[in-house]
């Protein structure tokens, strides 16, 4: 191992709460600090993480897929924005099936786009079972399908109407720290940085059974996120990601997953036009 110019005293500030070193001396007096234990602290909080299982639902039928009198004039009686479509009724039943379909599955954690057709979904699937929501800005939809700002709601506003909302989650983004000049390009893939970012962020804090509420491209990007292929899914629709270990790259715990399924429609009554493009 190379030497490096360091005094000792900074090496034991920087380095004693983490990792078990030697410095010794090497060539024309400059110590070599040879590393025996990387970041003790790191790799025994990895051993004792929970196994990490993805659960990823995609949104139920929104009111503007069958209702096209939505965006240009009916969102203005209610309470929503042009982009912030609540579920149809159609959508509101796809929602109760996935409930039934996570009835006997254990989950941890919660987490949703903020945008009312994720928060309607994700409400069904946990109101029997007294958790709470994280709204997660960073998981929302596509940003050249938005309104510039977004239109969803703060979690202030999403609480009068969901008290599953979890109002002490810090969130990964804001809505102002959404990049809109990057996403404005009309392609899906514009938002794989975010939600690579986001995801990152998530699966790093958190472990055990993990359920996502999103969107169509959110999901595709979370498909190459964790196991580098994009899949398109239906609304409605499950997929499953099982963490199958990890290694570790010096202080980096670095996982990897596999897709068990994708776009998994064995819950639904009704499989006619999910929109899956």
């Amino acid at each position: 191992m190379g030497s490096i110019d360091v005094e000792p005293e900074r090496i034991l500030i920087d380095l004693a709460q983490t990792i078990s070193y030697e410095v010794v001396p090497s060539v024309g007096g400059a110590l070599c600090v040879i590393v025996v234990k990387m970041m003790a602290q790191v790799v025994h909080d990895e051993k004792h993480r929970k196994p990490t299982t993805i659960w990823v639902v995609r949104h139920a039928e929104r009111e503007d897929n069958v209702n096209k009198a939505w965006r240009r004039w009916f969102y203005a009686i209610t309470h929503l924005a042009k982009d912030d479509s609540p579920l149809s009724k159609r959508g509101r039943l796809q929602a109760e099936e996935c409930a039934a379909r996570f009835a006997n599955v254990h989950l941890d954690h919660v987490f949703s786009s903020p945008y009312n057709r994720c928060i309607e979904t994700a409400v069904r699937i946990v109101r029997s079972r007294g958790m709470s929501i994280k709204v997660e800005p960073g998981l929302s939809e596509v940003l050249f399908l938005c309104e510039n700002p977004a239109g969803f709601q703060d979690v202030t506003l999403l609480k009068e109407t969901y008290a599953e909302i979890d109002t002490n989650y810090l969130p990964i983004y804001s809505r102002d720290e959404l990049d809109y000049a990057y996403e404005r390009y009309r392609s899906d893939w514009v938002c794989l940085p975010r939600i690579r970012h986001t995801i990152d962020r998530i699966i790093n804090k958190y472990s055990g059974s993990l359920l996502i509420v999103s969107h169509g491209a959110v999901i595709g990007a979370i498909h190459e996120v964790l196991i580098g292929k994009w899949r398109a899914v239906g609304q409605a629709t499950v997929s499953k990601f099982i963490d199958i270990g990890s290694k570790q790259f010096v202080n980096i715990g670095v996982r990897q997953f596999v897709c068990e399924y994708t776009g998994d429609t064995s819950h639904l009554s009704d499989l006619a036009n999910l929109r899956a493009y």
